[in-house]
């Protein structure tokens, strides 16, 4: 810390130099100034942290400088050591944020008292400014993630939507009245593997500049925020007066700059603000995920539900077994084969949508995961996310190329897992599990298992849990859930009949372990995961 004293007295300022403690109230610089002109250079130099000075000054006195010092640094602490006994010139100190008046000759007991209380004071002022400005770096970096929650809440018609309406309207996020607006969607999984590589884990910081990249042509005629319910989602609302295709197309161009990509957009009809939301989403969505992966050119895809895609994705049905056989050969010839075979069975389904492709990659997690295969493989269509590494090209176009190369790789890994399981004791352990997989709609206690494979439960149960990490009856559980996601994609399907469907007899029980493993009731997963 650092200490001025100010008086036009030379011997004034070497007693307090000699009388103060200065290193007992922690500091160590002691500037002096002959009157407050003086003091003024010295302070805007140095800023000491505590100032002691005389009144009565030629040139500049006390006065106009505690003045001064409350205006211009209130967080300087002034001690005034005066040889006048004046109630006016007390009564100045005080207003103007003093800390004590002491009379010469100056007592080194009432002058360490002071700067005591002087200090203390000041650190317990840096304390609360140190914590205030904490708190406000903290709510700055956490506004923006506010502000995508009240977003979202607003976009997936969640309850209390029209307090977050109000307060997003007091916010200036959104027009104060009803609007004419447009909405798009993009997302950083419908980008290309090699930039999403670049990236790695940060997939905060791809979407931050997304987000900064659209908001310097967005400006003050619309709001872009990260859509919390679809990972890795940007989406736009637009009330301007421009065409927002023609924005969506200069966006490109500052991200083309920046990363040498374009980005597709699903663009919306218009609709008013913030009545038609829900539909403002939805449009954007389909539009984004049901463009034709095929047809290249175009970056934005408006929506229109006279051409837009409806088509099942293509399965795996009837290839699994083949798939399976191939990757256990371990021989890449045979499994190219199979994969270039299903893939040209894919090619003959047009178009081909990314919402096709996840749907796929689902399907493929399933399958490596019934293999008992899936510990130790990195599929091209990863649960992470996001990002989801789909095949796609630098254009955002489906690369068969890419695909049969990621496929064969990911069955290749495969194989190798499951050839060195089956060289261990879990052939039962594997019999047991495929049998729950076989039979997960039926009742199925150890008792049970216990007596079709002629082992102890206790054994089955060690074993189990020391194979596949969990225990039997968790599996049993979390293989109906499974079951049931995919189920729950088929809007024909009641919660009741889905629930039966995998071994479930109480609809209420199901939702309760359903929400206790998804994070979600299953009709607010069937909201999430159906776009129609």
């Amino acid at each position: 810390m650092k200490a001025l004293i100010v008086d036009d007295e030379k011997h004034v300022r070497e007693a307090i130099r000699l009388l103060a403690a200065w290193e007992q109230h922690g500091i160590h610089q002691i500037l002096e100034a002959s009157d407050g002109e003086e003091a003024l250079a010295v302070i805007r130099q140095h800023n000491p942290q505590i100032v002691l000075t005389d009144m009565r000054m030629p040139r500049s006195d006390g006065k106009e400088l505690i003045a001064w010092l409350s205006e211009s640094a209130p967080q300087i602490k002034v001690i005034v050591i005066s040889g006048y006994d004046d109630f006016d010139l007390v009564r100045h100190t005080l207003r103007y944020g003093g800390m004590d008046y002491i009379l010469k000759p100056v007592e080194e007991t009432a002058l360490n008292e002071a700067l005591e209380t002087a200090v203390r004071v000041w650190r317990e002022h840096e304390l609360q400014q140190g914590y205030m400005i904490k708190q406000n770096v903290a709510l700055n970096e956490l506004r923006p993630h506010l502000v995508d929650r009240m977003l979202t809440t607003l976009t997936s018609g969640e309850t209390g939507t029209e307090q977050v309406l109000t307060q997003l309207r007091e916010e200036g996020l959104l027009p104060p009245v009803h609007a004419a607006c447009s909405a798009a969607a993009a997302s950083i999984q419908q980008l290309d593997p090699e930039i999403l590589e670049k990236f790695g884990e940060q997939d905060e910081l791809l979407l931050f500049a997304l987000i900064n990249i659209c908001s310097e042509f967005i400006q003050q005629a619309g709001i872009i925020f990260r859509y919390l319910h679809s990972p890795g989602t940007v989406l736009i609302y637009y009330w301007g007066q421009e065409n927002l295709a023609g924005i969506l197309k200069r966006i490109n161009e500052g991200i083309y700059t920046a990363f040498h990509r374009r980005v597709h957009f699903g663009l919306s009809l218009e609709h008013t603000l913030p009545s038609d939301i829900p539909l403002l989403l939805q449009e954007a969505e389909q539009a984004l995920w049901r463009r034709n992966l095929q047809e290249n050119g175009e970056y934005v895809h408006l929506y229109d539900n006279r051409t837009i895609a409806t088509s099942q994705p293509p399965a795996l049905t009837g290839w699994e077994d083949k798939l399976r056989t191939a990757a256990m050969s371990g021989n890449e010839e045979l499994l190219r084969q199979n994969v270039s075979l299903w893939l040209e069975e894919i090619k003959q389904r047009s178009p081909i949508t990314p919402e096709q492709l996840l749907h796929l990659s689902q399907e493929w997690n399933w399958m490596l995961h019934q293999w008992g295969a899936d510990a130790d493989t990195r599929d091209w269509g990863s649960t992470r996310q996001p990002p989801c590494s789909l095949p796609l090209n630098q254009a955002g176009e489906l690369d068969f190329g890419l695909w049969l190369e990621q496929l064969v790789s990911t069955l290749k890994a495969a194989g190798q897992q499951m050839a060195k399981v089956t060289r261990t004791e879990m052939p039962t352990i594997q019999e047991i599990a495929r049998f729950v997989e076989e039979h997960y709609h039926q009742e199925i206690s150890l008792q049970d298992i216990s007596s079709r494979f002629f082992l102890s439960r206790e054994y089955i149960s060690r074993r189990f849990k020391q194979v596949f990490g969990i225990t039997l009856s968790d599996f049993v559980v979390q293989t109906r859930i499974q079951h049931a996601r995919m189920l729950l994609l088929n809007p024909n399907f009641r919660i009741i009949q889905v629930a039966e469907m995998v071994g479930f007899q109480d609809e209420k029980y199901f939702s309760k372990v359903f929400k206790r493993l998804e994070g979600v009731t299953p009709n607010e997963y069937r909201k999430q995961n159906s776009i129609s």
